[in-house]
């Protein structure tokens, strides 16, 4: 019974997961910028709830994620509460994004280099893994700010101002 419980649980909130991830996109120009470029729903969700990044979701991730969204603790999600997690998560990623548009590039790879090193290991990165393979152009398993220069660089389509600092280039 509990183990049909869990399972119950773990599929819910999977759903959950899945339905809610094109509504986080930003309504309907996000969800149709998404699919243009080739991206299937429910990737961004599950990257999120992926706490440890190892490029998949536990039981203990997915339960983290199903206690966040069940605000009244009553082992249900209701509609009211997955509109209302919705709507946190877009203020929280809105505040975020504001306060590293703040930060220079190297700001901001500092407020991400959590260990200090002077790289970001896939843990630090805020992405999808995927996303940190591809910039990780030497393999190495880790990203230096000039890797992070350079894709930032490609993904505009153009190279912006270069300000040297040190061995790396960083795009203004």
């Amino acid at each position: 019974m509990i183990k049909h419980r869990k399972r119950t649980l773990l599929l819910s909130a999977l759903a959950l997961a899945l339905a809610v991830s094109p509504a986080l996109a930003g309504g309907k120009e996000g969800r149709e910028g998404k699919e243009k470029r080739g991206r299937k729903g429910g990737g961004h969700m599950l990257a999120m709830m992926d706490m440890d990044r190892d490029g998949m979701v536990s039981k203990v991730e997915m339960l983290t994620f199903f206690d966040a969204v069940d605000s009244n603790g009553d082992g249900l999600i209701s509609k009211e509460e997955a509109m209302a997690h919705k709507e946190r998560m877009k203020s929280e990623m809105k505040a975020r994004r504001e306060a590293m548009k703040s930060m220079s590039p190297e700001e901001r790879f500092n407020h991400m280099d959590k260990n200090g090193d002077g790289s970001l290991d896939a843990n630090e990165f805020r992405g999808p893994q995927p996303m940190f393979e591809k910039i990780d152009v030497d393999g190495n398993g880790s990203l230096s700010p000039k890797e992070l220069s350079q894709a930032k660089g490609k993904m505009k389509g153009k190279k912006g101002k270069k300000e040297k600092r040190g061995d790396a280039e960083i795009l203004e």
